[in-house]
């Protein structure tokens, strides 16, 4: 019996618990008795049974046990020799690596005793040499020598056994106070030398003795005799060319250009000397002398220009100037402004001499901006020897960046460029103001009737250029030019203040003098640009007068025409033709200048993406032209801003005195109320052409509208035409609401199509106009569903109108 028998059989005997709960007598006491002597025996039994087959087992596994116990004592033993031999290994092995340690020692004892030994006998070689070439005078071959013994070790020279044998009768002193002696003496010498060689231009001595000041451990004063060499030459050439330009028309920009020509070449043509006899480093160290050098040639030559040109008097001059026209433009109306004698303006501060001093400033800052360009190159070429990668100009040197000419830059060249600038721009728009012409556009109007008259204003090809002020020319050209100048300065300080300066100008002078003209020349109300019916009827006076003209003589029709328009007299500034004439040159004026700037600013982008110049961070060391970009896109986006809420206030008001009149009368007899009842033979009869009353509506339209198409700008006529179609189908939309139980199915189907035609005509030089008729063809295209037609079967269309809508247009038929 298993263990787990054994255990089941004493869970069984619980049962006994409850035969004993219900024994009730004696006679089932003493069976309950006998059935428990009968359990007991059982378990008994099977406790013994289990006791006997558990020990069996136990002694099978402890006789197994002693046998491996037995067997692991054999391999102990076996290990324990083992470890024996081991440890004896493990010794011979340290008594064999402390004897290779001995002999290495003895072998770097050897070696550097022999090394020694023969640095000695350098050192008493080059020491008697350099003694020998010395008296000789023999520069070169001492140096070398000195060369040599400076590559020995320093505890060569200071070993007691060094100065006991090497010093000789003729050298007592020990060798690291004689090879100091030498190299203190040879330094003079070689400076000496060097000098005298530069003072005679003498190239070949010059490199000679530069060459030998690295082999004596003194580059320093090999590098700063060079740099005084250089910047001689630098001075010297510099003065010359002042020297020469004396009495002569030479800029003081050439000069400056000059200097840097000669400092250019002298980089390119020394470096290659200096890089082969120095390290690269070095060469840095020249180019900061350059620089300092470089400094006080550009401040000298500019501040001769700044004596020469009397600036400080003509910066003076040009801020007292309080620009009297610009004010009386500004303050008085067109009526009142007369032609008043003012004072003439200081021929020093003339548009002329101030545009020459701009441009020499200019050519000043670009030839610094290209001359920066080249040394920062430069100087990141020679920094970064032998890393090609890490050329590219992110920042300028510290030389330049912190140089003497370049704080000039920002303190007195900028300032005054700026001051100089905003004058110029301000007094060329004074100027063009004062000179402004407004173009005749009698040329237009007798294209467009000529047009309009023989029906042929499909062929009209609209021309190049719109009526405008001269004003917005002149302007532009200005904007131009002296953008293009502050971008060619490479200065981002300049470019920023000319931009803020040029948009202060433009709003509160320019902008605000078209504003107040156009005031002064609203249209009247219910005026007319061309009256087409009076130069009709001017047109068959003139034929009745004359010979009859035949009926298909296009030619004379057209020229009594011409002669008609032509008695309009244009030219009297009060009348209603001349007000609606100038108030739409200035609305050209307006858009066409709002163009001409995004394109000039366009053109602006490209040039500063050119890489000759550096355009850096105003105020930081870091090139950055992306921000360069988002400035003169502010700009254009400000102005743009400006000119397109004007422009939308003055064409409203153009519409709301000239067209909105005229929409009225336009509208009466369109869609007429009797008109959409049909009969099947009525409606078979309809042309299928334009109905009369759509007819009628675009010829007068054609009539009314493309004299202004001729002449306005297309941003302009588009802001017309938008507002003239928001009314029209505002209109038409009235209309057809009235025209409930007033039209059948065959109406609506002419309806349809005359809508159909009128908005083509309406919308075909501008397709988008069409979303404006949206609602009027929702109403018809409902309006004319079938009885078993669904508006819910339309599809995911995109409603405008409303259910309440959609339910009424659908009921417009009389007959459903």
């Amino acid at each position: 019996m298993t263990i787990d028998q054994t255990c089941q059989s004493l869970e069984d005997l619980g049962h006994l618990n409850s035969i004993l709960s219900r024994c009730s007598n004696v006679n089932e006491l003493q069976h309950f008795i006998h059935v428990l002597d009968s359990e007991k025996e059982k378990t008994d039994t099977a406790i013994r049974t289990l006791h006997n087959s558990s020990y069996k087992e136990e002694s099978a596994s402890i006789r197994e046990l002693e046998l491996k116990r037995v067997e692991l004592s054999g391999t102990l033993g076996n290990m324990k020799s083992l470890v024996s031999v081991t440890t004896e290994a493990h010794q011979l092995g340290d008594q064999i690596t402390t004897k290779v340690k001995y002999l290495d020692q003895e072998k770097t004892k050897v070696l550097q005793t022999y090394e020694f030994v023969n640095n000695v006998q350098v050192l008493k070689t080059e020491l008697a040499n350099a003694h020998l070439s010395i008296q000789n005078e023999d520069w070169l071959k001492a140096c070398e020598s000195i060369n040599v013994i400076r590559q020995l070790p320093d505890w060569v020279l200071t070993s007691r056994f060094v100065n006991a044998t090497v010093p000789t009768s003729a050298l007592p002193d020990e060798p690291k106070e004689v090879l100091e002696v030498w190299i203190k003496d040879l330094s003079q010498i070689l400076t000496k030398e060097f000098d005298r060689a530069a003072s005679e231009r003498n190239p070949d001595r010059i490199t000679y003795y530069f060459k030998l000041f690295p082999l004596v451990g003194q580059q320093s004063i090999g590098i700063k005799s060079y740099s005084s060499f250089i910047c001689n030459i630098i001075h010297e050439q510099s003065r010359l060319n002042m020297k020469t330009s004396q009495g002569t028309n030479t800029s003081h920009a050439f000069l400056i250009l000059k200097l840097f020509e000669t400092i250019s070449n002298i980089l390119i043509q020394h470096s290659n000397v200096i890089k082969k006899h120095y390290e690269p480093r070095y060469i840095l160290d020249v180019m900061q002398k350059i620089q300092n050098e470089c400094d006080l040639q550009c401040g000298l030559i500019f501040d001769t220009f700044w004596d020469t040109q009397r600036l400080d008097r003509v910066v003076n001059l040009v801020r007292e100037y309080d620009y009297p026209v610009l004010v009386e433009a500004l303050t008085t109306s067109s009526e009142d402004r007369s032609n008043v004698d003012r004072q003439p303006i200081d021929e020093r501060i003339s548009l002329s001499n101030i545009g020459d001093l701009l441009n020499e400033l200019a050519l000043i800052l670009n030839r610094w901006s290209m001359y920066c360009k080249f040394f920062s190159s430069k100087w990141n070429e020679f920094k970064n020897e032998g890393e090609p990668g890490k050329t590219e100009i992110t920042s300028l040197p510290e030389a330049l960046f912190n140089s003497a000419f370049m704080s000039k830059i920002k303190e007195r060249i900028n300032p005054v460029f700026d001051t100089l600038s905003t004058f110029y721009l301000r007094r060329s728009l004074e100027k063009a103001y004062e000179i402004e012409e407004f173009p005749n556009i009698t040329k237009n109007l007798n294209q467009s009737v000529q047009l309009v008259l023989t029906h042929s204003v499909e062929s009209f090809v609209p021309p190049s250029s719109k009526p405008a002020s001269s004003l917005i020319d002149d302007l532009v050209f200005v904007l131009n030019n002296i953008y293009k100048r502050a971008v060619s300065t490479g200065q981002s300080s300049i470019i920023n203040n000319l931009i803020n300066s040029t948009r202060r100008i433009l709003e509160t002078n320019f902008l605000s003098i078209v504003a107040k003209e156009l005031k002064e020349t609203h249209p009247r109300y219910n005026t007319q640009l061309i009256n087409f019916k009076t130069i009709l009827t001017n047109t068959a006076t003139a034929s009745r007068q004359g010979t009859p003209v035949p009926a298909n003589d296009d030619t004379s029709f057209i020229k009594s025409a011409t002669t008609a328009l032509q008695s309009l007299n244009l030219n009297n500034d009060e009348s209603n033709t001349a007000r609606i004439s100038k108030y739409l040159i200035l609305l050209n004026s307006i858009s066409l200048f709002d163009e001409y700037l995004s394109q000039l600013v366009s053109n602006l982008l490209n040039e500063v993406e050119t890489d000759y110049l550096v355009f850096l961070e105003e105020g930081e060391n870091r090139i950055n032209r992306l921000n360069l970009k988002v400035i003169l896109e502010n700009l254009t986006g400000k102005i743009h801003g400006i000119c397109d809420a004007s422009l939308t206030q003055h064409v409203r008001i153009l519409y709301t005195q000239v067209f909105k009149p005229r929409l009225t009368k336009l509208t009466v007899n369109l869609f007429a109320e009797n008109e959409f009842l049909l009969t099947l033979e009525e409606f078979d009869s309809i042309d299928s052409s334009n109905s009369d009353g759509v007819s009628t509506f675009l010829q007068e339209f054609t009539q009314l509208t493309f004299p202004y198409y001729a002449i306005m700008t297309q941003d302009s006529y588009n802001k017309l035409i938008a507002m003239f179609i928001d009314q029209l189908s505002k209109d038409l939309e009235e209309k057809i609401w009235s025209l409930e139980n007033k039209c059948n199915e065959l109406g609506l189907i002419k309806l349809e199509r005359s809508t159909s035609a009128l908005i083509t005509s309406l919308t075909k030089l501008n397709y988008k106009l069409r979303d404006r008729f949206v609602r009027v063809t929702q109403i018809i295209m409902v309006s004319n569903l079938g009885d078993d037609e669904e508006i819910d079967n339309l599809g995911e269309m995109h409603w405008v109108l409303t259910p309440t809508e959609r339910l009424k247009a659908r009921n417009l038929r009389v007959d459903r």
